[in-house]
């Protein structure tokens, strides 16, 4: 049986494993965020101000560049819709996984996927993001970001791996996403 952990245990258990983030420019920061030079500026004054003498969180190297902890990324991000949503930049609100005690190929994973959009219509492809990964004993299992409430999720995807499970148990997570920019580097591990 899968070990039995609350959302709330998964994100800390990655948060301690990312308390060492590397450094961004606001070149980098620009890119991924997708704001302008000016809010960049803006924020980083803001920052300043609350992280005084806190090299920790940012500093400026000896080229008088801003070097910016991946601890704070969320700061940066755009407070009204972006222009260009790319996957960095869009606000994701549900983080889900599942894993099934055994193994099933990529493609169950990814009708399952396709299965829990049709009950959500007015979404579009870039309202989720599949990820699919094999675990340690090399089991596939699935990670998720969307854009619908984790409330609206869970009872829907419950019911789609109940039905298309054999016999086998599965392990299902839904949350609400705490940091967007993590979550997404998370499913780019």
């Amino acid at each position: 049986m899968i070990e039995f952990r609350t959302y709330k245990e998964h994100w800390l258990e990655f948060s301690s494993k990312y308390e060492n983030q590397p450094f961004y420019t606001t070149t980098h920061i620009m890119k991924r965020t997708g704001v302008s030079e000016r809010t960049i500026r803006s924020r980083i004054a803001e920052l300043r101000i609350i992280h005084e003498d806190n090299n920790k969180i940012m500093y400026q190297d000896h080229n008088n560049k801003w070097q910016i902890s991946a601890l704070v990324m969320d700061h940066f991000y755009s407070k009204y819709s972006p222009r260009t949503v790319t996957r960095y930049n869009q606000r994701w609100v549900t983080f889900i996984t599942w894993a099934m005690e055994e193994n099933y190929d990529e493609q169950y994973h990814l009708c399952v996927v396709k299965e829990l959009r049709k009950h959500f219509p007015r979404t579009t492809d870039k309202d989720w993001l599949p990820v699919i990964e094999k675990t340690k004993r090399g089991i596939n299992h699935a990670h998720v970001l969307s854009m619908v409430p984790h409330e609206q999720v869970f009872p829907i995807l419950n019911q789609i791996l109940f039905d298309f499970r054999t016999d086998d148990g599965y392990d299902l997570l839904v949350g609400e996403v705490i940091s967007p920019h993590r979550a997404e580097r998370y499913l780019r591990k």
